[in-house]
């Protein structure tokens, strides 16, 4: 006897389920973590390559505030 309250079957539908639900849950964590690196290194990309019009503007015109 298992001293788990599952018992054999219930671990046996808890390891189906988590096969189940692997394919949904998987690629949203990949995607989560693939957009966070994506959009940093985008932004370092765009500071390194001269693009970013904040670092390109001159000081007394960078932040349009007044």
């Amino acid at each position: 006897m298992s001293k788990t309250k599952l018992g054999p079957f219930g671990i046996i539908g808890l390891v189906v389920l988590g096969i189940g639900l692997a394919p949904i849950i998987l690629p949203l964590i990949w995607f989560v973590i693939f957009l966070s690196f994506f959009a940093g290194g985008f932004k370092v990309f765009r500071i390194m390559s001269g693009c970013d019009d904040e670092v390109n503007r001159p000081p007394e015109r960078r932040y349009d505030d007044d």
